[in-house]
């Protein structure tokens, strides 16, 4: 079978396997360039070859990622891509194979091989190698929006990278897929799009209205190496466990761990090499029975605050509210690095207790609302947390209606629970967040904390 047309049957698991393929052939391509690269001279364009084994290693590790997600969410949302995998691969394949054959073609020195490869493969399609793979990265990052359903996916981009994949096919000269692709943004997509997701998936798919930068090295869980995925098991237990999946050297290695054994902290200590971990990272770490210690499993970094206190909140309740639930220990209900600006006790909307603070991070001054459970089996369990942006930081973002109401407006909630129903506290006019205080004290001292002017006002109409 052709190199180019082998996925042109429609096949799921050929599909699937497919990513992981051709991540492999990306890396042997990208380490040919790289050798290439050795013998090209400026005036040849070795800044065009180097920028182009950078792109290739992108498409690797894009591919890697989408792969592991095809896998993971396989029964929901995974027959919807097959289709555009289906388009994709056999062009990048085509791809990849001429640049292969133009590396070994031994008639000719590196350099002109080089030379050789980009202007025909230029002329082929009318596009450049790097425009071509940046085209395709952009294809995988759109396909990788699409599975984990990101809100700031828009479905039409998809479909404009899908039509310039279909006409560079054309170019390649390979044949049209067998069977008919439906139109993504037709009303089938749009009605199954959002449907019943699990609180954990929902919090990684909405937008951040801001990114605190932290400072620190990055690690493979950056570089798209290190894939970190959580299900839940299918059992009486519904025990959450994390599957860890490290590419190295053109092959994954894969662990499996209960979120019950591990221990998630920022500032962690990496036994490995005696060090602290700096500050964007957070230390997944288990007991080893053989040690009687606790070991680092892996080392999570983040380039901004606001999704390393999503991931680690996330690890926090998925342990909280597994059935049993484990012993835990003081120090994993609290961040390190955050310090706690107020406390208080607030009502929801059905009248339980639910305990509210106002937590800084040290190094940054980033400020975030963080409401838990008050009393009962789960306590200290984060409901939901809401940074606060420099939108919230705006005179009239904050609005005192009595002495134990207060609303915010623009604040965007991360809910950690499938129960909680936050258009219950929204019912005011423009949607504004309600917050109702158990004590006049506990209201007063809030504003006074988040809207000195508010408070000022307060106390001169009394």
């Amino acid at each position: 079978m052709e190199p180019a047309t082998e996925y042109n049957k429609y096949h799921d698991v050929r599909l699937i396997f497919g990513c992981h393929i051709e991540n492999m052939h990306c890396i042997t391509v990208a380490s040919m360039l790289n050798n290439l690269a050795e013998h090209v001279d400026l005036k040849d364009g070795v800044m065009y070859l180097r920028a182009l084994v950078d792109l290739v290693n992108q498409t690797a590790s894009l591919l890697y990622r989408l792969g592991e997600y095809v896998w993971t969410y396989r029964v929901h949302r995974g027959p919807q891509i097959l289709p555009y995998l289906q388009i994709f691969l056999p062009s990048l394949r085509k791809t990849l194979v001429d640049i292969g054959d133009f590396y070994r073609d031994s008639r000719y020195t590196k350099s002109k091989r080089w030379r050789c490869m980009y202007h025909h493969m230029t002329e082929d399609v009318h596009m450049s190698l790097p425009r071509r793979f940046e085209l395709y990265n952009n294809f995988l990052g759109a396909l990788s929006e699409f599975l984990l359903q990101h809100i700031s996916l828009e479905l039409s981009r998809l479909e404009s990278l899908k039509e310039c994949i279909l006409t560079l096919r054309k170019g390649q000269k390979i044949d049209p897929p067998l069977e008919p692709m439906d139109e993504l943004a037709g009303p089938g997509i749009a009605q199954r799009w959002g449907g019943d997701l699990h609180w954990a998936e929902k919090i990684f798919t909405m937008s951040l209205h801001s990114r605190t930068p932290l400072k620190g090295s990055m690690t493979e869980f950056n570089a798209g190496r290190l894939i970190l995925t959580a299900h839940i098991e299918n059992n009486s237990k519904q025990l959450p466990v994390f599957t860890c999946r490290n590419y190295k050297n053109g092959q994954a290695i894969s662990s499996v761990r209960s979120l019950h054994e591990v221990n998630v902290q920022r500032h962690g200590k990496d036994i490995r090499h005696g060090l602290t971990q700096p500050l964007n990272s957070l230390c997944v770490r288990y007991f080893s029975r053989s040690r009687r210690r606790l070991d680092t499993w892996m080392i999570l970094t983040f380039d901004n605050w606001e999704e390393l206190v999503l991931m680690w909140t996330t690890c926090h309740v998925l342990k909280c509210l597994s059935n049993p639930k484990p012993r835990m220990t003081m120090e994993e209900f609290q961040l390190d690095g955050e310090e706690e600006l107020f406390q208080g006790v607030i009502i929801d909307a059905n009248g339980v207790y639910r305990s509210l603070c106002v937590l800084e991070e040290t190094k940054t001054g980033g400020r975030r609302l963080y409401c838990a459970v008050y009393e009962g089996p789960q306590i200290r369990c984060t409901i939901w947390t809401a940074f606060i942006t420099h939108v919230c930081r705006s005179p009239t973002w904050l609005e005192q209606r009595s002495d134990r109401r207060v609303y915010l407006k623009d604040l965007q909630l991360y809910v950690f629970s499938n129960d909680f129903n936050e258009q219950a506290y929204r019912r005011t006019p423009g949607g504004v967040f309600q917050v109702d205080f158990r004590s006049e004290d506990a209201c007063k001292h809030f504003v006074a904390l988040l809207a000195p002017q508010q408070d000022a006002k307060m106390l001169g109409a009394s």
